[in-house]
């Protein structure tokens, strides 16, 4: 299964996949909610200002130092509540 069809999977999809692996449904949710945050963050440090602004237009306003520290908070949060 590809990354793209894995996360596309239902709610009920997921709880039953998470069941059937032992794995905590919340810790689950946490570590692909924080995920898909640090992919956001990845993609927008990937394009730069000029290709965020491109894509976005001139208004586009880059992740704050605070938005990104609490990016960080999450996946640490996540991670160590699955370890």
């Amino acid at each position: 299964m590809s990354d793209k069809d894995f996360y596309n999977v239902t709610i009920e999809k997921q709880e039953h996949c998470c069941s059937a692996c032992g794995i905590d449904y919340n810790v689950y949710t946490a570590l692909l909610e924080a995920c898909k945050e640090a992919r956001k963050l990845y993609d927008e440090l990937a394009r730069g200002p000029l290709g965020n602004a491109a894509k976005f237009g001139p208004d586009f306003e880059p992740m704050s130092d605070e938005e990104i520290l609490e990016i960080r908070k999450a996946l640490e949060s996540a991670i160590a509540t699955a370890t």
